[in-house]
């Protein structure tokens, strides 16, 4: 069920730019409810499930998803789209009964998904890391205190009360 929901994701967003978006994204959106089903750990750039990037790989490999690549200096961007080859599976797969649950839920979400793919990276990686910690200790003091401990920021810094806000507003 991830892939179609991955793929239904990328659709609503219009693309996603960025590895570390697209990992953001789903992490929120699982705390949001959805049920992706991916493991995260806390990694250099906040929440990481090492499943999903290998599932965007072989759906890339697959040619249901389209990478491209930009050198940004000495950087590289990475661009994802949904493939015209998934775009035409999408169609037949969204009315089969397996999937209608799953495209409620996605369309019931279209508003953040669209959010989330516009949103300050730097205030979806803070926010995403605040919510990690908080599903892990069931505290959001205690989330924001290993959030800034993590990201060498202090709690009342402004960008870390933006995060704390903006996830806050989405953390089921």
């Amino acid at each position: 069920m991830s892939r179609y929901q991955l793929l239904r994701i990328l659709d609503i967003a219009g693309g996603v730019d960025g590895r570390k978006r697209m990992q953001k994204m789903a992490f929120l959106l699982q705390c949001n409810g959805l049920q992706l089903d991916y493991d995260f750990v806390i990694h250099h750039y906040g929440p990481y499930s090492f499943d999903l990037a290998n599932e965007v790989t072989l759906m890339t490999r697959g040619n249901l998803v389209e990478e491209r690549e930009d050198q940004l200096g000495q950087a590289k961007a990475y661009r994802y789209s949904m493939s015209p080859n998934a775009r035409s599976q999408l169609q037949d797969l969204a009315t089969e009964p397996r999937f209608q649950s799953a495209e409620h839920e996605l369309a019931v979400r279209s508003e953040l998904i669209k959010r989330l793919a516009k949103e300050d990276l730097w205030t979806l990686e803070l926010g995403s890391t605040i919510a990690y910690f908080q599903r892990k200790s069931g505290d959001w003091n205690e989330a924001i205190q290993a959030a800034c401990v993590v990201k060498s920021r202090a709690p009342e810094d402004a960008d870390v009360q933006k995060a704390f806000a903006f996830v806050r507003s989405l953390v089921a």
